[in-house]
């Protein structure tokens, strides 16, 4: 029995149980209902509340632990060296910055991160490379990443391959690295398409489960240049380019071949190129060399910035599939100016998020969760639910969270919670790979040490006045037409005033 055949399965059961209801059993499941209403919206019991065991300020690092970062410049080419111990482990991260490319050749990179590797090289085929990766270092794997730069207009935008070897393998893995970026076969159509269309089934297969986070690199690629790159290599854009580009792998795969070709081409210059490592201090004394003479190999060429589009007009939007639930999402930019922005504010949202939006999108809206997120390099704060039943409903939810914010009344140990939670966001643990790569983003976004000292002291002297400022500049939301809802075609219709476009 397929799916289908399941749910009316289901239905009918349901319906014939509904009908075998006396009018008591009917009053009784209303009393039932109403009673759990009411405990939905009763406050928790402030006695049970104060005896669970909880944190201070007082009992928080005041200091932010720096991620260590040395900079330098080889041959024209950046490098970054992250001294940790690895444990006789090296981390490389080969940066090809994608702001060097023109517009129409930016949905090609996720395609040509997976080419490099899986197609083979002039020396062997891909099955051959394969084995070699895996026997000879501990991985490579290609990575996008884009964000606004702290303090600009402008956006950072990279293709990373990511590999990782054994201090004695390093020798071994820059090899492989000449031979993919210098030898890739992407003449290969059959194997291009095949790559293609996996990239298309797996984004396919993500979009009903993710559905809330393809809404919200959708609703972000609306403000920034680096969020418009975003969207193009892994959101719904890049979902539709891919399902154009089988089509033409099929129809004409020279053409495809030439795009990627070019792609690789601009992409290929050490004066644009980034190395990040992450290595102990004995090892990067062995690695270095080994990196200089890497580099030396590679084209040097002037670097150039094409124009990349700038954002319109918004139009609120319907991405419809086929499903039962919904994902609705709205943003707006709270702080234009970069200086206006206060390590408060991420106080603010992360208690929005745990409080108002769980209690009246997912609690008693019937969504599996409602979440809000503040990018702190670009003020833009956009609000996303997940398999919601309702549309309308949660955007009015949505429009009201700045009357909420303005008028509410918070005692001392919750604004004491709501800055613990913040300071829990901000030094997340990470692994010895992860505080090179990190420390790299942050350094591309221009998001420093001090910048980061300067949010954790904010953070840690949030006060309710800074929530009551929040819920004012978040008065405009009503008035933004920022919106994109995921959903079937028939909720997006009865919701009225979106462009709607079919995704599946």
């Amino acid at each position: 029995m397929g799916l289908s055949g399941v749910r009316e399965t289901r239905v009918t059961e349901r319906n014939a149980a509904a009908a075998r209801l006396s009018a008591e059993d009917r009053q009784a499941l209303a009393r039932a209902t109403a009673e759990l209403k009411a405990r939905q919206v009763a406050p928790d019991d402030p006695a049970a509340l104060a005896r669970i065991p909880t944190l201070t300020l007082g009992d928080l690092d005041r200091q932010n632990k720096p991620l260590p970062l040395a900079k330098t410049v080889k041959d024209g080419a950046r490098v970054l060296y992250h001294e940790v111990f690895t444990n006789g482990i090296v981390y490389l991260d080969l940066g090809l910055n994608v702001r060097t490319l023109p517009p129409e050749l930016v949905p090609y990179v996720p395609l040509l991160g997976r080419a490099l590797l899986e197609t083979g090289t002039a020396k062997e085929d891909y099955v051959a490379l394969s084995q070699r990766i895996g026997s000879e270092t501990g991985g490579i794997r290609p990575q996008t990443s884009a964000s606004t730069i702290r303090g600009t207009p402008s956006g950072t935008c990279w293709l990373f391959l990511r590999a990782k070897a054994m201090a004695g393998q390093v020798t071994s893995l820059f090899d492989i690295l000449r031979d993919v970026l210098g030898g890739p076969r992407l003449d290969l159509v059959s194997r291009l398409r095949q790559i293609a269309q996996e990239e298309k089934a797996m984004l396919e297969a993500s979009l009903v489960p993710s559905g809330h986070t393809f809404v919200a690199t959708r609703l972000r690629a609306g403000f920034t240049e680096a969020d418009w790159a975003a969207e193009q290599m892994r959101g719904v854009s890049y979902l539709l380019f891919l399902r154009k580009l089988v089509k033409d792998l099929e129809a004409d795969g020279d053409a495809v071949v030439s795009a990627l070709s070019r792609t690789l081409e601009a992409l290929l210059n050490r004066r644009s190129m980034l190395f990040n490592v992450t290595q102990d201090a004995a090892g990067w004394k062995a690695t270095e060399p080994l990196l200089r003479g890497f580099l030396s190999d590679l084209p040097d060429r002037p670097v150039r910035t094409p124009a990349w589009p700038q954002p319109a007009a918004p139009v609120p939007e319907g991405l419809s599939i086929p499903a039962q639930v919904n994902y609705v999402g709205k943003a707006v930019n709270l702080f234009p100016e970069a200086d206006l922005f206060t390590g408060s504010a991420l106080v603010v949202s992360r208690y929005l998020r745990s409080s108002y939006l769980w209690e009246h999108v997912r609690v008693q809206g019937g969504a599996y969760g409602g979440f809000c997120n503040l990018d702190l390099r670009n003020g833009v704060f956009n609000l996303v639910s997940y398999r919601d039943p309702n549309v309308q409903g949660t955007l009015d939810i949505y429009d009201q969270a700045g009357a909420y914010l303005a008028g509410l009344e918070l005692p001392e140990s919750e604004l004491t919670k709501a800055a613990i939670g913040a300071i829990g966001d901000l030094d997340q643990p990470l692994l010895p790979d992860a505080k090179g790569y990190v420390s790299a983003l942050r350094y591309l976004a221009n998001e420093g040490d001090e910048f980061r000292q300067t949010l954790r002291e904010q953070i840690l002297a949030t006060n309710l006045e800074d929530f009551h400022t929040f819920g004012d500049l978040l008065q405009v939301l009503p008035d933004s037409h920022h919106i994109v809802v995921m959903g079937s075609a028939e909720a997006l219709e009865k919701a009225g005033g979106l462009s709607i476009t079919r995704v599946m």
